[in-house]
């Protein structure tokens, strides 16, 4: 399914031409079909809205929400609030089916507070349960960047080739004991795991 900010959330979405306005009325539309599930996002537009993924069904289907090439669409939470700028799985439902939501070359702006969660929200996992994958993102100005990640030695919540820029307060809630986190970041960023204060 495509998204624009010339998109109207009336299409249907599977045509580049006919794109989705919003990210939310994408993932409600390939939410509960069978794979790939994959949300493309054609410009390099301002997206100020929260993003449920799986709430419909199918919890253990993977979905992907990736930047057209050349593109790197923003993700504001100026003024959201909610429960996180992405979050998987209905709210505290208790659903075991892991599932991984993959993001790719999305910059991430403002996100973060006690309000709204963070960038990432797994609900409701433990373990291997929710796995956020992030490539070639940009995290900026944001408090914390991921709660209640999934993932194992074998499988983890993974941030590869991304960049963290001026963060506000602590970058991971990990919140459940086991949960594994992988963090690539650029050659001079360094940062750990910290519980949220």
């Amino acid at each position: 399914v495509y998204v624009a900010k010339t998109g109207n959330d009336s299409n249907a979405g599977t045509d580049p031409a006919a794109p989705k306005l919003t990210l939310q009325s994408a993932s409600d539309a390939v939410d509960g079909t069978s794979a790939p599930r994959i949300i493309t996002i054609l410009d390099s537009g301002t997206y100020n809205e929260a993003l449920h993924v799986n709430v419909g069904g199918g919890y253990g289907v993977d979905i992907t929400i990736q930047a057209d090439t050349g593109q790197t669409p923003i993700i504001d939470g100026n003024g959201v609030t909610g429960n996180g700028g992405i979050r998987n799985g209905p709210l505290n439902d208790g659903s075991s089916s892991p599932s991984t939501t993959t993001i790719i070359g999305i910059r991430f702006k403002r996100w973060g507070s006690a309000a709204n969660y963070g960038v990432f929200r797994a609900d409701y996992g433990t373990g291997d349960d929710k796995i956020y994958k992030a490539t070639d993102c940009v995290f900026e100005d944001n408090g914390l960047i991921i709660r209640n990640p999934g993932g194992t030695s074998t499988n983890p919540t993974e941030f590869n080739r991304c960049k963290v820029i001026n963060p506000d307060g602590p970058v991971i809630d990990p919140n459940y004991a086991g949960d594994t986190i992988v963090l690539q970041l650029e050659p001079t960023q360094s940062i750990t795991a910290s519980s949220r204060i």
